[in-house]
C-alpha cells in the first residue's frame, strides 16, 4: 500500500508544472506568485492598524471621558489575483476573540481584457464617490476620514461597475444595490443606486499631480449626492478638498431637505519625499531615507456631518480642526498622532479627540 501511494505521488509530481514555472516573491507588498507562461497571478496582503483613543466632551457644561482605550481599529487579510484576463479580490475585517465574526470588504470578480479603458467588476466593491473614501484607509494622510466622508459617501456595496483609465484621467459608472431603510434595513435591487465619477488631470508627472473630480450619485428614497473634488502633490507639498450636497425628499409632505460640507487638507513631507498618486486617488508616503520619513497635516471640515468619532452629533452640524504627524518607518510602518478639535453649530458642545495609531501592512 505504501508502495502505490509513494508512486501516486512520484507521478503526480512527474506530471506537474516545474516548481521554476512559478516565482514567488516576499516584500513591502506581501506574498506574491506568479507563473508567466499561464498569466496567473496571486497575492496575499492585509493590515493591522492599533489605536489608542482619548475622547474628552463638553455637553451642556458637563465635561466627560467619552472614550480612554487602546483598541483594534483595523485587522484585514485580502486574497487578490488574475488568471489571464479574469482577476478577483477578497478582502476581509478579522473581528477579536469572542466578537461575533468579522465582515466583508471587498468581495469582487473582475474582467480586465479590454486594457486601461475598461474594467468591469462584479461584487462587493466601493463605489466610485468621494476621493478621501476612495483613498484606503491605509493611504490617508490623517488617521480617520473627516466627518463629511462619514456621513455621505456611499462606501462599499454590491453592484456592477465599470472603470478605465485615460491619459487625461478616469471615470467611473457603477449600478449599486440601494440604501434600505426602515426597522429592518434590508438592501436589495428594487431601486438601485446608480453612481457615477470623473476624474481629470490636466498634470501628471512623477513629482506633480493636479487632481480636478465630479461625482454624482441617484440614490433610493429620492436621495441624490452631487460631490467636487481638488487635489494637487507637487514635491513635499499636498493638498486636496472636498465639497459634498445631498438633497432628499419627504415621501409624504414633498419637502426637500438639503445639506452640504466640505473640508480641505495640507500636508508637507519634513523629509522630502513625493505623496504618490494612483487611479484617482492619492496613496501613503514611500520613505527614500534609512531613517523614514516625516509628514505634518492640518484639515478643516464645516457643516454637516457625522462628528461621532469626538462624541457629538452624528448626522448634524458643526466643524472641525484636526492636526497629525505621521513617521513611516519604511513601506509597511506608519506611525500617526492626531489632535481634533470640535463644536456643534448653534450650541457649546465641544468635543477633544487625541489618538495614536500603530499601522502594520503588507
Amino acid at each position: 500500500m505504501r508502495q502505490r501511494i509513494l508512486a501516486t505521488i512520484v507521478a503526480a509530481l512527474a506530471t506537474a508544472p516545474a516548481a521554476a514555472d512559478i516565482q514567488f516573491s516576499l516584500g513591502s507588498g506581501g506574498l506574491k506568485a506568479k507563473h508567466t507562461e499561464l498569466d496567473i497571478n496571486f497575492k496575499i496582503g492585509g493590515r493591522i492598524q492599533l489605536d489608542y483613543n482619548n475622547v474628552q466632551t463638553d455637553i451642556d457644561n458637563n465635561d466627560t471621558t467619552a472614550v480612554n482605550d487602546i483598541f483594534i481599529r483595523r485587522a484585514r487579510i485580502a486574497f487578490a489575483g488574475n488568471v489571464q484576463n479574469w482577476g478577483f479580490k477578497a478582502q476581509y475585517n478579522i473581528a477579536e476573540a469572542g466578537a461575533k465574526g468579522g465582515t466583508v470588504e471587498d468581495l469582487f470578480i473582475e474582467y480586465t481584457g479590454f486594457g486601461k479603458p475598461a474594467r468591469i467588476t462584479f461584487g462587493k466593491q466601493k463605489e466610485g464617490f468621494g476621493l478621501e473614501e476612495l483613498e484606503s484607509s491605509k493611504d490617508i494622510t490623517l488617521l480617520e476620514r473627516g466627518p463629511l466622508t462619514d456621513q455621505f459617501a456611499p462606501g462599499r456595496n454590491y453592484g456592477l461597475q465599470i472603470d478605465g483609465d485615460f491619459d487625461w484621467g478616469r471615470y467611473q459608472f457603477g449600478v449599486f444595490e440601494n440604501d434600505s431603510t426602515g426597522v429592518n434595513p434590508k438592501k436589495s435591487l428594487d431601486r438601485p443606486s446608480f453612481t457615477g465619477r470623473i476624474v481629470y488631470t490636466p498634470i501628471k508627472s512623477k513629482t506633480a499631480v493636479v487632481h480636478i473630480g465630479a461625482a454624482y450619485s441617484n440614490r433610493a428614497n429620492d436621495v441624490q449626492l452631487t460631490g467636487f473634488e481638488l487635489g494637487t502633490s507637487v514635491d513635499a507639498f499636498h493638498a486636496q478638498g472636498e465639497y459634498i450636497h445631498r438633497s432628499s425628499e419627504d415621501a409624504v409632505s414633498g419637502d426637500t431637505d438639503n445639506q452640504e460640507g466640505y473640508y480641505v487638507q495640507a500636508g508637507y513631507i519634513l523629509t522630502g519625499e513625493h505623496r504618490p498618486y494612483k487611479y484617482g486617488a492619492f496613496k501613503r508616503v514611500k520613505p527614500t531615507g534609512e531613517y523614514g520619513a516625516w509628514e505634518v497635516a492640518l484639515r478643516y471640515d464645516s457643516g454637516y456631518g457625522d462628528f461621532g468619532n469626538l462624541g457629538l452629533v452624528e448626522g448634524g452640524r458643526g466643524e472641525l480642526v484636526t492636526g497629525g504627524v505621521n513617521w513611516y518607518a519604511n513601506n509597511n510602518v506608519k506611525l500617526g498622532l492626531n489632535v481634533g478639535w470640535a463644536q456643534e453649530q448653534d450650541s457649546d458642545n465641544q468635543g477633544l479627540e487625541t489618538r495614536f495609531r500603530t499601522q502594520f501592512v503588507w
